[in-house]
């Protein structure tokens, strides 16, 4: 007879003819074992009414072989252990709402010291009811895919590390400088309409038909005026640099934080793109439309846990590539 402690008090006996789930002692008043699930060589799996009713099983205290479909020990990276338990065939599956009924579990954060004690048990359950037996391993963990050189120069950004485990995107100052010469020029248009249109008002010749025109002067004059404004605001307010580090992404002008978000609250970082056809603008060659699209827009977003997306930055045209799936 061979005995297989796990969690939560309980412990597995095998023997030839029987596979069994005990309370362990400790817990009783006289210091014995309680069963609380015995597996026998083509007979029902029997369970205590209390053990049966926690798992959503059939009354009475026993489970046909025919509504076992497998044993199943699997690894869970949430709680780091090994589960060992019965996936059910479809008509109690149904009924219970789940195909998992879990028998015993085992803490194992090095997912080695326990796994071949686990096996072992699985490996006689499903012996002792004709079942096949599934181990289910720990994913290997992924290779971390390197970084690429930085900086990295984006459309009016250059992403970089200022120093280790800091990183920066940093505006270009000709961001700001352009929107200041757009503003310029807005407030040179907004001149010429004035001008026209008071001009139209004073000449003493007869007005422009329709004599529309004139107020439609004054009126784009003063649209004129509010983008040239909205424009020179944007250029001395808005971030230039947006600061990200292990704790927080801040948004920073100069020396001054304007927003910042405890990296805690990050649950995602969003990347998406707009593919345009298989031609690129601005008279680049022509690319294979079964096999590569030029990207046309990009995003970067957080996805906080409250539900609610960031942005960080966005990218027009692209001068890039990117190849298509098998979809």
């Amino acid at each position: 007879m061979d005995r297989i402690s796990a969690a939560s008090n309980l412990l597995i006996e095998m023997q030839p003819e029987s596979w069994r789930l005990l309370l362990n002692g400790s817990t009783q008043p006289n210091g014995a074992t309680q069963p609380l699930l015995e597996a026998r060589s083509g007979e029902p799996i029997r369970y205590v009414e209390l053990f049966g009713l926690r798992r959503k099983l059939p009354l009475g205290g026993e489970l046909a072989l025919s509504d076992v479909e497998r044993v199943v020990l699997g690894w869970s990276a949430k709680d780091e252990s090994w589960h060992l338990g019965l996936v059910l065939t479809a008509p109690l599956a149904t009924e219970r709402q789940s195909r998992w009924c879990e028998l015993a579990h085992w803490n194992d954060v090095n997912r080695t010291m326990y796994r071949d004690l686990a096996v072992s048990a699985g490996e006689a359950l499903a012996g002792q009811i004709d079942r096949p037996f599934v181990l289910i391993s720990p994913e290997k963990p992924q290779t971390p895919i390197p970084l690429p050189e930085l900086p990295i120069k984006f459309e009016g950004w250059t992403f970089e590390s200022s120093v280790p485990g800091q990183y920066e995107l940093v505006r270009a100052p000709g961001w700001a400088r352009a929107k200041l010469l757009r503003a310029l020029w807005y407030l040179v248009w907004m001149v010429i309409f004035i001008v026209l249109a008071a001009s139209s008002l004073t000449s003493g010749i007869a007005l422009p038909n329709p004599a529309l025109l004139v107020p439609a002067g004054f009126v784009s004059a003063l649209f004129l005026l509010i983008a040239a404004i909205t424009l020179i605001v944007r250029a001395f307010t808005r971030p230039n640099r947006i600061v990200i580090d292990r704790t927080m992404v801040r948004w920073m002008r100069g020396s001054r934080e304007t927003n910042m978000i405890p990296v805690s609250e990050v649950q995602g970082v969003y990347a998406s793109h707009i593919t345009g056809s298989a031609r690129r603008r601005n008279n680049l060659p022509k690319l294979d439309p079964k096999t590569e699209r030029a990207v046309l827009y990009g995003e970067l977003n957080l996805d906080l846990r409250s539900d609610k997306f960031v942005s960080l930055l966005t990218h027009g045209v692209m001068e890039e590539t990117i190849p298509l799936g098998e979809n």
